[in-house]
């Protein structure tokens, strides 16, 4: 798949799929996301990035977004699942997968402010952070602050 290509959904064989990063779901909210998808099927793809190919030659995945969906597709016994492959670096991804979090749920304020912390010792500035986040820079700018102060 070519750089340009990202924006085409395609089909990844689950099996091919790596989750760098898991979570620990509530079993009970997790059963939901398999009774919707088995009953209207999947509304939004999953985000991959390429990763290495396998012992036999195969391409494989590293999971962007999405963990819930794949697992839910496996669930289901399905064997491929519909995909949007980016092209974007380990720390890319990992704020990506971040943003898709806050944006899904309501976040803990230690869990943003250590997000924060990370991202800006990532070599952000407080406005790629608030591009990336959607937060104000203003309220950004008062954590690095605090975060500064101790």
């Amino acid at each position: 798949m070519k750089p340009g290509d990202e924006k085409e959904v395609v089909m990844v064989p689950v099996k091919a799929v790596r989750v760098g990063n898991p979570r620990v779901r509530d079993p009970r909210k997790f059963e939901l996301i398999v009774q919707n998808i088995g009953a209207v099927g999947l509304k939004r793809p999953i985000t991959v990035t390429e990763g290495p190919p396998d012992e036999a030659g195969q391409p494989t995945y590293e999971l962007v977004c999405g963990q819930g969906r794949l697992e839910a597709f496996i669930a289901l016994g399905q064997t491929e699942i519909p995909a949007l492959i980016r092209t974007m670096t380990k720390t890319d991804s990992l704020v990506a997968s971040l943003v898709e979090n806050i944006a899904r749920r309501r976040i803990r304020a230690v869990d943003q402010i250590r997000m924060i912390q990370w991202m800006q010792g990532q070599g952000n500035s407080v406005a790629d952070i608030a591009r990336k986040t959607g937060l104000a820079e203003g309220y950004l700018s008062g954590i690095i602050k605090l975060l500064e102060s101790g």
